[in-house]
């Protein structure tokens, strides 16, 4: 298991957990990265560009490191 920033550019992962505080795991969910989702790394760095289903999300790399990830 790794945290979302520390994928593979292009690599997908499926998220198992989310690390954090309530609000900002909820936000997260709100966002799409939910726990079981599959998510694909698209930009690493800060902003963090990731794709969830068809939505492309950008979120802060302080975010990203709350994203725990299964690499597939």
């Amino acid at each position: 298991m790794t945290t979302l920033n520390n994928l593979l550019t292009g690599r997908s992962g499926r998220i198992r957990r989310l690390d954090g505080a309530a609000d900002a795991c909820n936000r997260l969910r709100e966002l799409g990265l939910a726990e079981n989702s599959v998510v694909r790394l698209l930009q690493a760095g800060s902003p963090v560009l990731c794709q969830v289903q068809h939505a492309r999300i950008g979120i802060s790399a302080e975010l990203a490191v709350q994203v725990v990830v299964e690499p597939l």
